[in-house]
């Protein structure tokens, strides 16, 4: 598994969140090792080896914008 801790508050609504999320399903595609994406204040998720995007981190609203935790199977 691969881990990804991004400081992504800082690019707000911008497409760096959207970037950074992107690139971690390249990661997995080309390593075929799920991926672990941790923001502080923008998209967190797992990806599986396959490229998928199995979960991700929102809250009541729906927004990626959030901080919390969340327990994915």
């Amino acid at each position: 598994m691969l881990v990804v801790l991004a400081n992504n508050a800082w690019y707000g609504g911008w497409g760096g969140v959207s970037a950074c999320g992107a690139t971690s399903v390249l990661r997995a595609i080309e390593t075929r090792r799920p991926v672990l994406c941790c923001g502080n204040g923008g998209w967190s998720g797992w990806i599986d080896e396959f490229g998928s995007i199995r979960d991700t981190l929102t809250n009541a609203e729906g927004s990626i914008y959030t901080r919390g935790t969340r327990t994915s199977t």
